[in-house]
């Protein structure tokens, strides 16, 4: 955001450093994703290792893929790029 409060794009990334704990997870994703999934049904697809998805070994970036994909499909709106890489 500029001075008057308008969003302006830059190409200078917003570079960031934060030390991982054993126990922390990172997950780096698109709006595709963070639009139609809240923060909780992320946690708690990490977090929930009973997952069928995950017994089949599916990773836990392609589970949250597939399940924000299925969100578009029944809300029937146009669906945008998901990509998503989770860190633990």
């Amino acid at each position: 955001m500029n001075e008057f409060g308008v969003s302006v794009l830059s190409n200078m990334p917003d570079v960031k450093f934060h030390t991982l704990e054993d126990f922390d997870t990172l997950v780096l994703a698109t709006a595709g994703l963070w639009d139609v999934m809240t923060e909780h049904e992320i946690c708690n697809v990490i977090t929930q290792s009973k997952s069928p998805l995950i017994k089949s070994n599916r990773s836990h970036a392609e589970e949250l893929c597939v399940l924000a994909s299925n969100k578009y499909v029944v809300s029937n709106e146009q669906a945008e790029d998901i990509s998503c890489i989770v860190l633990r």
